[in-house]
Parts: structure tokens; C-alpha cells; sequence
């Protein structure tokens, strides 16, 4: 859904129908994308606190637009899969799956915790990090794991916080793509 003006503003000024309608349509999005990634319906509900702050966040940003032709959905899910990694990052658990908008049929979602399958799947997001290159390493970790803003990222390897932002989405592409093909 393209949010309208209405509905943006609706989230600037805390209006409890605009909340309401986040749950309903995205919540069950992000609880697939948690449970199908070593979470639980606690992270989950955890998980989407944090993403409607943060989207309420970037709202009230006068500078903040979606991008022309860019849903909701993706923008919540994009927030969700970035804050969802730096979480497993931290807490050194294992890989994340990319979904697409037709897989997020929350009622076939389950809670699969093999103990044994995260430590493969955290091995294999080791073994990515130190084959993914010194500065893309440099950024994922100073980001997702050590939780250091974008802009001081930046500062601290000498580019604009917008070229971070776009390396850092490269990044991750490779990262998600090297751990897809081990």
C-alpha cells in the first residue's frame, strides 16, 4: 500500500487508527519474517515496536519521503530485516532469508529453534563476514554489531554518510548472497 497524505500525517500526530491499521496489515509481515529466522512471537512483537518506532521516527523528519513507487510494506520490512540482523549480529545467532511481499502469509509461520541448525547457520555467517572484504566487514560490524549511527560511520572511514548508506546496502546484498550460496 503507497501510504496517503492523510495516513502519514495520521502517524506524525500518534492517531491511534493509524497505529491500529500498521498492526493489522504489516505486524503479521514481520512475525513470518522473525519466526522463520530463529525468532520467537515475544522477538516478534519486540521487533515491531522498535520498526513503528522507527518509522514514526523518519515520518516526522521533514526531510522524509518514500521514494515514487516505493509501498509501505517494503519500507517496514526493510526496517524489520536491517534492525532483525543487528539483533542476531549482537547476539551471534545465526542467518537471516530474504522474503519476498508473496511470502508474507503469516498463517503458516512456525517456531522451528534447532540448536544444532543455528550453530551451523551462525558458523556459515562467520565464515561470510571474513570472506566479504576489510571494509564491508568494517561497516556491517561498526553498524549491526557495535550499533555505531551511520553518520559516525562514515566520519570514521572518511566518506558521506549517503555513500555508507548505499555501500552499506551492497554489503549486505553480498553478505546475504554469500550465506545463500555456502
Amino acid at each position: 500500500m503507497k501510504p496517503s497524505e492523510n495516513f502519514m500525517t495520521a502517524l506524525k500526530l500518534n492517531e491511534e487508527w493509524a497505529f491500529e491499521e500498521l498492526y493489522q496489515e504489516y505486524y503479521p509481515m514481520v512475525l513470518k519474517y522473525v519466526l522463520n529466522n530463529s525468532g520467537t512471537k515475544e522477538s516478534a512483537r519486540d521487533l515491531f515496536q522498535e520498526v513503528l518506532i522507527a518509522l514514526v521516527k523518519n515520518v516526522r523528519n521533514p526531510e522524509f519521503e518514500l521514494y515514487s513507487g516505493t509501498k509501505l510494506s517494503t519500507y517496514i520490512m526493510s526496517i524489520a530485516q536491517n534492525k532483525w540482523l543487528a539483533s542476531l549480529v549482537k547476539n551471534k545467532t545465526t542467518e537471516t532469508v530474504e522474503i519476498g511481499e508473496s511470502d508474507f502469509d503469516w498463517r503458516d509461520a512456525q517456531d522451528d529453534n534447532n540448536p544444532e541448525d543455528k550453530e551451523l547457520q551462525f558458523s556459515k555467517m562467520e565464515r561470510a563476514l571474513e570472506n566479504i572484504g576489510k571494509e564491508c566487514k568494517e561497516i556491517i560490524m561498526n553498524f549491526y554489531y557495535y550499533n555505531v549511527p551511520l553518520g559516525k560511520v562514515a566520519d570514521i572511514m572518511g566518506y558521506t554518510q549517503g555513500f555508507i548508506r548505499v555501500k552499506k546496502n551492497r554489503c549486505m546484498n553480498s553478505l546475504r548472497e554469500l550465506i545463500t550460496n555456502e
